[in-house]
């Protein structure tokens, strides 16, 4: 049966996603986990179907209801959530009480999030986000982000209070990665803080945790930071070397940090408590604790964002205001071996006609057989891009010219709209694999090719009867009509329009 398939069987068993639990995990706050309905949950199972252990998420195309509906551009804002803790920090005397302004801003952007577990949308490339801030004591700040880099993701940003003395900029490089019953956020990039008024301390520059979204298989979803970051101020020899504690399975308590100040290699002073709640500073000379920080207290400073009619074309929330308009469409290319399902994609994608002798499958098969027998036996993927005039991305227009390689990372970064097609079997020795590849993928709409001269006949049959099983929309296409007698065309039309409760036929 294996895993998946217990774990589906739990679903069903449940009424839910994975438990019937009503109060998060022990120690865990109710803002930072989620249960997923089963709905949901069976989609996310569908997902995960398709993953191995230590792969790369990047390229993953998430569910809309694992993600918060704001860019990742957006997301740093958080950071910049406490200003006060960093405004006046040029005029401390002691560079360790500088030192411990910057960590305490720092660490008071964490506990700012969306309700359960959810994680930013993936800035495309050239998207920025900018917005204001207007002080309680009369000053301004101002902040830009752009994305990049889209493969590697790097996110750009800057921010600057001039009349506080305050410069922060710095690049976020996230890898997400599949770890098993849960996926990790690997945080790459670093944060610069900069006191204007104070140049002869340089930068302090801040590293970024990990981040974790456990239980995704079983139990309820946890999001957790682990691992650890660093702050540290070269030019006064000072640094922190925080650890996100993560909770162990017979141990420990969610949210938990642990730090210590150093000052020339001499330990001045440690850091406890939660990120999400409330953090104390020991002084290590006099053994005296404080408070540096109170989540449930601390006031948030408001940033203004234009009004989506007066940002520009590529701004995050215009994006965002945009984004069903921008969700990849997928198809699932069904029927009867010899049907031509494979032709058609190399055609669509490649962008020239067949040369009738085979041309255009022949870049789309994956194994030596299927070249061979001219038979796909896989779950092949392709992709297709299509500008904002309409205009498709393709390599070229005829088999004569030279071919333009268009790669996936290209029709991502150009397009518009994006469509992708699962070409799967058509032989019934494969059948297993075409009812996996139409099951896993999660196909918005099927293509059920049918050939003129054969008719709706064989496995088209079987093809059409499972996506109505899955309640999948289905598009006939009947190919093949050039060399298919007129008696036999009508006939195999015949066919579909006695299933006319299902079609409407379209013809040119």
């Amino acid at each position: 049966m294996g895993l998946l398939g217990h774990v589906s069987s739990a679903v069903s068993k449940t009424g839910g996603r994975f438990s019937n639990q009503e109060q998060p995990p022990e120690g865990a706050h109710a803002d930072d986990t989620e249960e997923l309905d089963e709905e949901h949950g069976n989609v996310l199972l569908s997902l995960i179907g398709q993953l191995r252990i230590g792969m790369d998420l990047s390229k993953v195309t998430l569910p809309t209801f694992v993600l918060e509906p704001r860019s990742m551009l957006e997301r740093v804002t958080d950071f910049l959530s406490h200003p006060d803790l960093l405004f006046g920090a040029d005029r401390l005397e002691s560079p360790e009480e500088r030192f411990l302004a910057i960590l305490t801003y720092y660490m008071s952007g964490w506990h700012i999030k969306p309700k359960g577990v959810k994680k930013p949308y993936n800035p495309i490339l050239g998207e920025f986000f900018r917005c204001s801030y207007t002080y309680a004591n009369g000053t301004h700040g101002v902040y830009i982000a752009e994305q990049v880099s889209h493969h590697p993701p790097i996110s750009a940003y800057y921010y600057v209070s001039p009349e506080n003395n305050v410069l922060i900029y710095g690049d976020l490089r996230p890898k997400s990665k599949f770890l098993g019953n849960s996926a990790a956020t690997i945080m790459g990039g670093e944060s610069h803080v900069v006191l204007l008024n104070k140049l002869g301390d340089g930068e302090y520059t801040i590293s970024m945790p990990n981040m974790y979204a456990r239980g995704i298989l079983f139990g309820k979803m946890v999001l957790e930071l682990g691992d650890h970051s660093d702050v540290s101020n070269v030019a006064n020899d000072i640094s922190c070397h925080v650890e996100f504690k993560v909770k162990g399975y017979f141990g420990g308590s969610y949210n938990a940090i642990g730090a210590k100040v150093l000052h020339n290699g001499r330990t001045k002073g440690e850091l406890t408590g939660k990120w999400n709640d409330v953090m104390e500073y020991k002084d290590a000379q006099t053994g005296q604790s404080r408070v540096i920080f109170d989540a449930k207290t601390a006031a948030t400073a408001q940033k203004s964002v234009p009004p989506l009619e007066q940002q520009e074309p590529n701004e995050s929330q215009r994006y965002s205001h945009t984004a069903e308009d921008n969700i990849e469409v997928r198809f699932a290319v069904l029927g009867n071996v010899d049907a031509g399902k494979s032709t058609l994609l190399g055609v669509l994608t490649k962008g020239a006609l067949d040369n009738g002798r085979g041309r255009a499958r022949a870049d789309l098969f994956r194994y030596k057989h299927e070249i061979e027998t001219g038979r796909t036996s896989s779950i092949g993927t392709e992709v297709m891009g299509f500008r904002a005039d309409g205009s498709a991305i393709v390599e070229f227009t005829s088999y004569d010219q030279r071919p333009h390689k268009v790669s996936w990372e290209h029709i991502s970064d150009t397009a518009a709209k994006v469509v992708s097609f699962n070409d799967l079997a058509g032989h019934e020795r494969y059948l297993k694999t075409t009812v996996f590849g139409l099951t896993s993928q999660l196909p918005d709409y099927v293509i059920l090719m049918v050939g003129a001269n054969a008719g709706l006949v064989g496995m088209s049959k079987e093809h059409l009867g499972l996506a109505l099983a899955l309640g999948i929309p289905v598009v006939v296409v009947v190919s093949k009509v050039d060399m298919c007698p007129p008696g036999i065309l009508e006939a195999t039309l015949g066919q579909i329009r006695k299933r006319s409760c299902v079609f409407t036929i379209l013809q040119p």
